[in-house]
């Protein structure tokens, strides 16, 4: 084990050396550290029969990837069959060369059921960008350090707790690299002032399971993190109808917390399953709109209780309850003066299915759904009955479906999403009175 971090070390030095790069010699004292902690571990834990068995690896490698960007916006004159180029800066015409090289080295722990995984992936990138119509070159070397670690541990009889950590740098793509107008579609241009976009993604989960099977008892507990920083946050402008997508130099941080749970049982004496879930979430960041510093943070909350009852042999009835509730708060800051905006949704949905086989191979299955929506702008509701008849004759080898769907006849579904910035509506139109026949097999 010692002898295989003191050879990833020596190349890792090398390989600084002919880069004159410092960040090879920081890499190489970090894996001196865990290459240190790593042996001293395993020894402890053998020595007391904690770790029954132990596996190092490392490996390395190059890669090399090159990306172009080459668009034109014309347009058709009218009685015309030709195109005409636009005038202006929307023509594009970039190549992307990126050369990396990394190393990876991995300590695998394991004792009975439980394990445990540190490992760490470095490499050196070297980005060159060229805008073929300018002549203009831009170059910049990154390195990356991503380390990660994994566990299980078993908790008593019934339960284990599952946790992991990773880091891991990400660099733009040639639509996030290129310095130009990028036409997204008519009505929306990027334009990045950052040439070489970097973000550090950064998150942390933990979980705990615990189940009985005797007693028919579940239950789990996740929690979870995650932080995105990077050196450039997006800026929108809006001018004449059109959305303008810039990424500017500022460095932004954006983070997410979520935590979750559920709880199961089977109650033997009402023959009945039922399961309670709970599920909150916070999103913290910034944006920038017309110049305007936009900090926001969004928040979301639900709450679920469905069951499956079986009735009789041949009618089994099954249903759900949800709650949510979304929070937006914004805050704009334009010199000295500040305005504070927050919007909120509630949602409601009931569920309700029965499942009826009244022969062998014939299954059918009524549904109704509804849905409510109360918000700061006005309140919404919204139902559904649907229905399908499944038949599964023995001299085929698959099943013939009737399925109807929006069997009410509604014309318009109204949503309403919390967005990062603003609270959105939308009205979809619905087909009435749809009637699917099917046929599905396999082989």
């Amino acid at each position: 084990l010692d002898t295989m971090f003191i050879n990833s070390i020596a190349l890792v030095v090398l390989f600084g050396v002919f880069l004159s790069s410092e960040i090879f010699f920081e890499a190489s004292l970090i894996m001196a550290m865990l290459g240190f902690i790593s042996t001293v571990a395993y020894a402890r834990f053998l020595l007391r029969g904690k770790v029954k068995h132990a596996a190092f690896s490392a490996g390395g490698g190059i890669s090399y990837k090159r990306e172009g960007l080459v668009s034109q916006l014309s347009y058709r004159e009218e009685n015309h069959s030709f195109f005409r180029p636009v005038q202006g800066n929307y023509a594009n015409d970039a190549v992307l060369n990126n050369f990396r090289a990394y190393g990876s080295a991995e300590v695998i722990l394991t004792r009975q059921k439980d394990y445990l995984v540190i490992g760490i992936t470095s490499g050196y990138n070297l980005n060159r960008l060229t805008n073929r119509l300018t002549n203009h070159r831009f170059s910049k070397n990154i390195a990356e350090n991503n380390p990660y670690l994994n566990l299980r541990k078993q908790l008593g009889r019934y339960g284990e707790l599952v946790g992991g950590f990773k880091s891991t740098l990400r660099l733009g793509t040639m639509e996030d690299m290129y310095t130009g107008n990028l036409l997204v579609n008519y009505r929306q241009v990027v334009a990045n002032a950052v040439p070489l976009p970097v973000s550090r993604e950064t998150s942390g989960t933990m979980s705990i399971y615990y189940k009985k099977p005797l007693q028919m008892l579940f239950y789990n507990i996740n929690l979870s993190w995650s932080g995105t920083s990077s050196n450039y946050t997006p800026t929108y402008v809006l001018t004449d109808g059109a959305a303008t997508l810039v990424s500017s130099g500022r460095k932004n941080y954006q983070s997410f917390y979520n935590a979750s749970g559920s709880v199961s049982r089977y109650l033997f004496d009402l023959k009945t399953d039922l399961r309670l879930s709970g599920r909150a979430q916070l999103l913290k960041g910034r944006n920038v709109l017309n110049d305007e510093l936009v900090p926001y943070s969004l928040a979301k909350y639900s709450v679920g209780l469905s069951w499956y009852i079986k009735l009789v042999k041949k009618l089994h009835v099954s249903g759900s309850v949800d709650e949510g509730w979304q929070t937006l708060r914004n805050k704009t800051q334009h010199g000295a003066s500040s305005n504070t905006r927050t919007g909120y949704q509630n949602t409601e949905k009931i569920g309700l299915q029965l499942k009826y086989v009244p022969v062998e191979n014939i299954i059918l299955t009524p549904s109704f759904t509804a849905y409510s929506f109360r918000r700061s702008s006005g309140d919404n509701r919204a139902s559904f009955f649907d229905f399908s008849i499944i038949c599964r004759p023995g001299w085929a080898k698959g099943e013939f479906q009737l399925s109807g769907m929006n069997i009410g006849g509604r014309s318009l579904y109204r949503d309403g999403t919390v967005l990062v910035n603003s609270v959105a509506y939308a009205s979809v139109p619905l087909v009435r009175n749809r009637v699917l026949v099917r046929y599905l097999f396999s082989f």
